[in-house]
This record gives structure tokens, sequence and C-alpha cells, in this order.
């Protein structure tokens, strides 16, 4: 838990800097093993890679809404018993789920021949210990312990990193070792994240977990399948119509783009815990502090664009290798695609700290839909480049929807606090005046 004597803004400051440390360590790794791998294996196998990891993404997507943002939002600053028994429930609840993906790996993996098989059969004897290290991660920034979570991540960075080297050093560079040496290392990752909280998973919790929070778990799990829609399915679609070239370009500008994710995910781990404490103390202050996350992110995405479009030629192909000249045909696009979404962010954080599932739902839904159907036609139309460019004009369809939906959602709380409707909520953030 977190020290109680130190300042509000050094706390949020301290947890705000452990976030954006263990999502930056994480979003580093990934980088790197992308470069390693994409290096390696050249650019077939590494879109069979980018399909696994795309699986994984599907997978964790899911175990999230069932059971990190139960623990961000009801087990932040809690005591540490209530702690305790949520992150016990919770990460077994994850091992369940992980175990359930590996068989299904496994289905694929028969069903699939070549790169994909190898990927797909590594994929299915390391997901129980990818998706309950991402589990940890989560339990451990409810209880403010962003500093267990990083030195969990080192390890799992670390280990990763040094067997997917011994692998490509000994001649078994590889999609299937690639893969076994990165969910092998979470597995590893998984079991000390054990150790660190003290705490074994409970599967048998799992039916009691479910319970516990059905009002939540729903509406997130069809939020996360619109999200998977357009973000992981979308690389499955366009590999259909266009091939896994182009998957692997894709995910070539996604790995570009990784600094990114430090930034969002790692706000994200911090910011809705936050936005639940304030929420609870100063309804006008987490309005604002929403629309700032937002324009924060969005401008940052705007900012690493910039940078990246603007990156020498020779760097990028050290880096990417036979990648780079695909993967930056559509980096500007992707880049403020990246953008558009970001600017949404701030209110997705908004609608969660105020467990406003439904409404989270509906503008998941309606953004993914536009953003997979934009995706897709694109595609058709004008292969990779289509597919960049009609991710990012649907994007920007998005930013309308999401915050419509915390507006509503905003009057709900408001309402809800002064104990029912009224025709002219005092502290709507959109409305002239002082919030």
């Amino acid at each position: 838990m977190t020290d109680g004597r130190a300042t509000p803004f050094a706390g949020i400051a301290g947890r705000l800097g452990w976030g954006l440390a263990d999502q930056g360590l994480s979003s580093l790794t990934n980088f790197v093993l992308g470069v390693l791998v994409a290096r390696t294996v050249g650019l077939t196998q590494f879109g069979a890679f980018s399909l696994a990891f795309a699986a994984y993404l599907i997978v964790a997507s899911l175990s999230r809404a069932v059971n990190a943002q139960p623990l961000l939002i009801r087990y932040s600053g809690v005591p540490a018993p209530d702690w305790r028994r949520g992150a016990s429930a919770g990460t077994g609840t994850a091992l369940l789920i992980g175990i359930a993906a590996a068989i299904l790996a496994l289905g694929i993996a028969v069903a699939s021949g070549g790169s994909l098989r190898s990927a797909f059969l590594a994929l299915a004897l390391v997901f129980p210990g990818l998706i309950v290290q991402d589990a940890w991660r989560f339990a451990f920034f409810a209880d403010g312990r962003g500093r267990s979570a990083f030195y969990n991540d080192l390890v799992w960075a670390g280990t990763q990193l040094a067997a997917l080297s011994i692998a490509i050093n000994i001649g078994a560079g590889t999609v299937f070792w690639a893969v076994i040496a990165w969910g092998g290392a979470a597995t590893l990752a998984a079991l000390i994240a054990a150790a660190q909280a003290r705490l074994i998973p409970r599967p048998l919790a799992a039916h009691d977990w479910w319970d516990e929070h059905r009002d939540l778990i729903p509406p997130y799990i069809g939020e996360a399948l619109a999200n998977i829609m357009a973000g992981q399915l979308l690389l499955y679609a366009v590999g259909m119509v266009t091939g896994l070239a182009v998957v692997g370009a894709l995910r070539g500008a996604q790995i570009l783009l990784g600094p990114l994710y430090v930034v969002v995910q790692g706000a994200y781990l911090v910011a809705v815990p936050e936005a639940v404490r304030v929420l609870r103390s100063s309804p006008p202050r987490f309005a604002r502090l929403c629309l700032a996350a937002g324009l924060s992110l969005a401008g940052a995405a705007i900012a690493w664009t910039a940078v990246l479009v603007l990156l020498p030629e020779s760097f990028g192909h050290l880096l990417m290798g036979t990648v780079w000249d695909p993967a930056r045909a559509v980096l500007l696009a992707w880049g403020l695609s990246f953008a558009a979404s970001n600017l949404g962010s701030g209110a997705a954080i908004g609608l969660r700290a105020m467990a406003a599932a439904p409404r989270t739902l509906r503008a998941a839904v309606i953004a993914s839909i536009f953003v997979f159907v934009g995706a897709v036609a694109g595609a058709a139309v004008a292969g990779l480049e289509g597919t960049a460019w009609g991710v990012l004009f649907t994007q920007v369809i998005g930013i309308g929807v999401w915050w419509w939906e915390f507006r509503g959602g905003y009057r709900d709380h408001i309402n809800s606090e002064a104990g029912g409707p009224r025709t002219a909520p005092s502290r709507d953030p959109f409305r002239p005046g002082p919030m």
C-alpha cells in the first residue's frame, strides 16, 4: 500500500513514475524482441510471429476484462486483507483463462501448417504463464506497488532476451523458439510475482469472482471483444485479404510506435486508480483530469510520429531490415490514428473510473465497428496503405463517440450523487464556466 505520510502530489508522481517505468521497460523489451525476430526469421515467419502475438493480445484483453479491470476499480486503495483476497482470486481466474487459451492455440497449431503451426504450438506451451504474469502487473498497481510490477517485468525482460539471443547464436533462431523464449520467461516471472506478493493464485475462486463482479465483467468482455475486432482480428482480416507480408508490415509499424505504448499503458495503469480516488473527492477535478489525459496522450503520439517520419532510411534499415520499407509507408497514417485513439482514451479512463460499464461497452462497440470496416475496406481497395488510412479516418470518428459517452456518464454520476435526476446538472464539464 502507499505511504500515507506522502503528500498527495508526491504520491501521484511516484505512482505515475513507476507506471511509466514499468510500461517503458515492457514496451522497450517488446521493441527489442520484435527487432530481433524480424531480423532473424524474415518477413513471412515474422508475420506468423505477429499473429501469435496478436492471439496473446486477444486473450490478454479478455482476461483483463474479467480480472484486471475489477482489480483496478474495486481493489485500489482498499485494506491489505481485501487486496490479498482480490489478487489471489483475480490471478487464479487468469490462470484458468490461460489454460483454456493454450488448448485453443494447440487446436490452431494442429489445423495449420508451416510457420503458423510452429508459432501456435509454442504459444500453447506458454499461454498460461503469459496471462497470469499480466494479471499480476495489474494487481500490483491496484495496490500502489508499481515498484513490484517493474521488478517483475525486469525479470521477464532479461530472461526472454537472453534466451532468444542464445537460440539465435546456436542456430535455433526460428519462430518456434522466439515464442518459447518470450512466453517461457513470462512463466518464470509469474512464479516470481506470486513470491513477491506472498500469494498463490486461486483458480477455485473463479466462480465467486464472477458473482462478485458480474455487473462489470460482461460489459467489459463485450468492450474487449470490440477492441479485439478493431485491433487483433483486424490483422487477421487484413491478412486474409492481402497476405502475411502486409501483416508483417503493419506489425513492424506497431513496433516502431512502441514508445507510445510506454506512455499510454503506463499512464493507464496509474490513471484509472487515480481517477477513482479523485472522483470520490472532487468530481470537477476528475473531469479535467480525464480531458488532460486524452490531450496529453494524443500530443505524445503526434510528436513521436513526427520523429519516425523524419528518421533516416539507413537507420531504419539497421533497425528493421527488410521490414523497414513497407512499415515506413504506413507510419504517418498509423501514428496519427494512434493519436486519435489516445484522445478518446481520456474518456475511456473516466468511464472506467465511474464504473460506467454499459457506456464503455457502447462506445467501444460503435468505434470498433467503424475501425474494422474502414481497415478491411481500405485493404481491399489499396492494400497496405489503404488499411492505414482507413483506420485513421474511422479513429477520428471514434473520438466523438467516446467523449459523447463520457458526457452522459458524468451526468449520470452527478445525478446519482445528488440522489435523483435533475434537468440541469450543476457540474457539467462540457458547459462554460468553472468546473
